[in-house]
C-alpha cells in the first residue's frame, strides 16, 4: 500500500488521463498480504461508452499503472464481478485511491 501512497499524484494523472471514475486498491495489496513480486489488484470504473474506445482506455490505463508501479496490474471492473463471496470480500478490503 505504502507504493501506492507514494505515486498518488501520478496515479490521479493518470486516472485523469484515461476517464476513470473511480479506482480503488483491493485485496492483498491493502491488507499487507502481498509481496513485491505479487499482481496489484486495483479496482476501475471507466467513464467510457463507446465500446472500441473502452478497450484501448483500458489497456492504455493498466499499461501507465503497470509502468509507474514497476508490478503487474490487474484492473477488475465491479460489474464483471458475479461471485457474491468474491464481491463481499473485495468490498472489505477496498481503499479509495482516486475519485472523479
Amino acid at each position: 500500500m505504502h507504493n501506492l501512497i507514494k505515486h498518488i499524484k501520478q496515479i490521479a494523472q493518470i486516472c485523469e488521463e484515461n476517464k476513470v471514475a473511480y479506482l480503488f486498491a483491493v485485496g492483498s495489496v491493502t491488507t499487507g498480504n502481498n509481496t513485491p513480486n505479487d499482481y496489484v489488484d486495483l479496482m476501475v470504473e471507466i467513464d467510457e461508452k463507446d465500446p472500441l474506445l473502452y478497450v484501448e482506455t483500458y489497456r492504455h490505463l493498466k499499461l501507465g499503472l503497470e509502468t509507474l508501479l514497476s508490478r503487474p496490474v490487474n484492473l477488475l471492473e465491479p460489474t464483471k464481478i458475479k461471485n457474491a463471496y468474491l464481491k463481499k470480500r473485495i468490498n472489505s478490503t477496498k481503499v479509495k485511491l482516486y475519485h472523479k
